[in-house]
């Protein structure tokens, strides 16, 4: 009888350990069911703020560079207003401001006139006689029936001088004595695709530049199929879709864009909808098979789970890091800069107390790349920020907004103290030094006029400053 009952006591015992096995069995299966269904969209969305961050990253570039362009058009269809008299082809002042131009771009852009007849000139031009004739031209035919100060982005074209493609981006004059109609700048390929090649790491990741009708104006990787032709999306706040593309075959592509400011273009990045699913598909067999590995030992799943979380939020950390700071310098990048100059805006609003902004340009920094190449620049580059960094107070504000240019905000700070700050500054990188390359910062400088005056406005006035000083011979603060 003892011997039965110890059979059936193990029997039970059986019977109860299958059960809780089948039950935990089941409730891992059931727990790893879920958790490779949240994981896939936790994936996806990973996934999409990747997207998002670059798409911040070619946003801002691209305002940059586009931004310097329509200022400058701007600048010189000014000076033709200033002087109806002068013929810009020829005339040393108005060439001289086509120069500080090439300067800026490092000559990867160029600014030509076309008159009412179609007629286009280079700058300087030689004599009268037209290099090519662009009455067939989208950029001509589009702008010559708009109101002047206008500016238009045309679809991309194969130079008749150059030979390469490139986006005309026209602005409509007013009357001078050339009978220039519009001046256009040539924005090429190849100076996008420079700005932009650290950022493709996937083949299948692409960036463009869309025009405010969905035509693609630009794409890295070039696909003749795509561009010049109209992208089918609807712009939403959210900013991020799924679409399909045919070139030539159809690809399901995720995109985020973002809108520029105050110019009529998107900024887009897109991927392969197929590999950001792959790329979770990855991690989910691993996962399944460790599930079913330990399926009697389901707490030894949790803690991996959790360890897996953990390693998660480390990268979602970097990749926060990598979106707000830069990563040659260490300084806040662009973007996160100008996010906590309207917090400090907001602030110096409320406390009534004065603000000053600065942009630092480092002077014929072009000269160090091409004469001693990229890494000496880059090694120029991060020791002229550890310097401005040194000469800064802790609750200032200071980032790298461009290739070589710094902007600072001084915080609780007149104009007055913040010129003699930007003088220090100025002074601080006079040792750096390669070869016969020694260093030295041109800085415009201005103090916030308050709740009316947007940042935009705020920038531009540093923005002319720093012009004044690099037009007055550089290594110099010029308050505006």
């Amino acid at each position: 009888m003892k011997t039965k009952k110890a059979r059936q006591e193990y029997s039970r015992l059986v019977s109860t350990n299958m059960i809780i096995a089948l039950l935990g069995g089941f409730l891992i299966i059931t727990f790893t069911g879920f958790y490779l269904a949240n994981d896939y969209q936790r994936s996806l969305l990973a996934e999409q703020e990747r997207l998002r961050i670059l798409t911040a990253t070619v946003a801002s570039r691209t305002q940059l560079l586009i931004g310097r362009v329509a200022i400058t058009l701007k600048i010189l269809d000014e000076w033709c207003a200033r002087n109806p008299e002068k013929d810009p082809r020829f005339d040393p002042e108005f060439n001289a401001l086509i120069e500080v131009f090439r300067n800026e771009v490092h000559g990867k852009i160029e600014i030509r006139m076309v008159t009412d007849t179609g007629a286009l000139f280079f700058f300087p031009s030689k004599d009268a006689k037209p290099l090519a004739f662009t009455g067939d031209r989208e950029y001509f035919l589009a702008i010559r029936d708009r109101p002047e100060n206008e500016i238009y982005f045309s679809a991309p074209i194969i130079g008749r001088v150059t030979g390469k493609p490139q986006i005309p981006i026209s602005y409509r004059v007013r009357k001078n004595k050339a009978n220039a109609i519009l001046f256009f700048a040539a924005v090429t390929f190849e100076s996008l695709d420079d700005e932009f090649a650290d950022l493709l790491d996937y083949p299948e990741r692409s960036i463009s530049i869309i025009r405010k009708d969905r035509m693609v104006l630009y794409r890295d990787p070039f696909n003749g199929d795509i561009v010049g032709k109209p992208l089918n999306f609807t712009p939403s706040p959210k900013g991020y879709d799924v679409i399909d593309v045919y070139a030539p075959r159809l690809m399901r592509r995720a995109i985020f864009y973002q809108e520029l400011d105050g110019l009529p273009l998107f900024a887009l990045v897109a991927d392969s909808y197929a590999r950001m699913q792959r790329a979770w598909l990855k991690g989910a067999a691993l996962k399944a098979l460790v599930a079913i590995a330990i399926l009697a030992g389901y707490l030894l799943l949790n803690a991996r789970l959790i360890k897996l979380l953990g390693k998660n939020d480390e990268m979602q950390a970097k990749l926060e890091v990598a979106a707000r700071f830069d990563g040659l310098t260490g300084l806040k990048n662009r973007q996160y800069f100008f996010e906590r100059v309207t917090d400090e805006t907001e602030r110096a609003h409320r406390s009534g107390n004065p603000i000053t902004f600065a942009i630092a340009d480092i002077d014929h920094f072009k000269d160090v790349n091409d004469g001693y190449g990229h890494p000496a620049g880059d090694n120029m580059l991060k020791k002229i920020a550890t310097a401005i960094n040194a000469n800064v107070r802790e609750y200032d504000i200071l980032g790298r907004i461009g290739g070589e240019e710094f902007a600072i905000l001084f915080s609780d700070t007149g104009l007055s103290v913040a010129l003699d700050a930007a003088n220090r500054i100025r002074e601080s990188v006079r040792d750096i030094a390669v070869g016969t390359w020694h260093a030295s910062l041109s800085i415009g400088l201005v103090e916030w006029q308050g709740r009316s005056e947007p940042i935009d406005s705020l920038v531009k006035r540093a923005d002319d400053a720093l012009y004044a000083a690099k037009k007055e011979g550089r290594n110099r603060v010029i308050a505006g």
